[in-house]
């Protein structure tokens, strides 16, 4: 009787491309929504997982770690190299992880929803693929022009690229990394900043009137530092707007993120979170 299996005896290098090429075998499909096809993906590895795991330890008030280390396996474990990862959504994004999770760790996901009164707990299991389609089915999000009263203005917004996010985000981990939030002041200074921040990743362009003439600003490949030198000088009364426009992509996101759960005849809100804990065993 023929034996089959081969005693490998290597150099760690020729063992980790047998491992890369047994690893091709593990794909599955995510449907990317701004593309509106199926991509094929690599499950997350070991490396990968522990990876997400040091990005736990992050500052409290920003998730940059998460955000550089996602983006850069999300690179990393798309099989079609015709796609521009960085060009996707942080609502491609969104299902990517939720899809990720189920795929590489497990798709049943615990939340627990604590009761105010008797501090009671319970448990709730969601199941990922099923949030996954209920995402790509309920959420629509358009992008908008917002124009001030006078028609001076007109500023287009759209969801941030994945690109956008970790390009802005580096530039603000540069900017405060040397801020320790030990007093109030830091901690205002801070997150001021990451609220602004926040506003310059969904504006894409500014067409600004100058007498009968219209000049067109494109904010693409621009600095943190200019585009908040631009949004500075923007009217008050539009720069709300834009936070309207944000918050509306924010409630859409909700229509899936927010999780509600009866406890003891009171509806408790929980959460759903995607950051780096989202990817350790609940």
């Amino acid at each position: 009787m023929s034996n089959d299996i081969q005693h490998k005896k290597g150099n760690v290098s020729d063992i980790i491309k047998m491992i890369d090429r047994a690893n091709e075998t593990f794909v599955y499909e995510i449907f990317i929504p701004s593309l509106g096809k199926e991509v094929m993906f690599r499950e997350i590895n070991t490396s990968q997982q522990q990876r997400l795991v040091k990005a736990i330890i992050d500052s409290p008030a920003y998730n940059t770690e998460f955000i550089f280390a996602i983006r850069n396996i999300i690179k990393e474990n798309c099989t079609d190299e015709a796609v521009d990862i960085g060009s996707l959504t942080i609502f491609d994004k969104m299902v990517i992880c939720m899809r990720m999770r189920s795929m590489s760790i497990s798709n049943d996901l615990d939340l627990q929803f604590t009761s105010p009164k008797s501090e009671k707990v319970i448990t709730r299991r969601i199941d990922l693929n099923d949030l996954v389609k209920l995402a790509v089915e309920k959420i629509h999000i358009e992008p908008a022009t917002i124009v001030d009263e006078k028609g001076n203005f007109q500023i287009s917004c759209s969801m941030p690229s994945i690109d956008d996010e970790y390009g802005l985000e580096r530039e603000l981990r540069d900017n405060v990394e040397s801020i320790q939030i030990q007093h109030e002041k830091e901690l205002r200074q801070t997150v001021g900043q990451v609220f602004t921040n926040e506003i310059v990743k969904y504006i894409k362009q500014i067409n600004i009137k100058q007498g009968d003439a219209i000049v067109e600003v494109d904010l693409k490949g621009m600095s943190f530092t200019d585009r908040l030198a631009i949004l500075a000088q923007i009217p008050a009364k539009v720069n709300n707007q834009i936070v309207d426009y944000i918050d509306s992509v924010s409630k859409e996101f909700q229509k899936i993120t927010l999780v509600k759960e009866e406890v003891e005849g009171e509806t408790i809100e929980q959460r759903l979170k995607i950051d780096a804990s989202f990817f350790t065993v609940s």
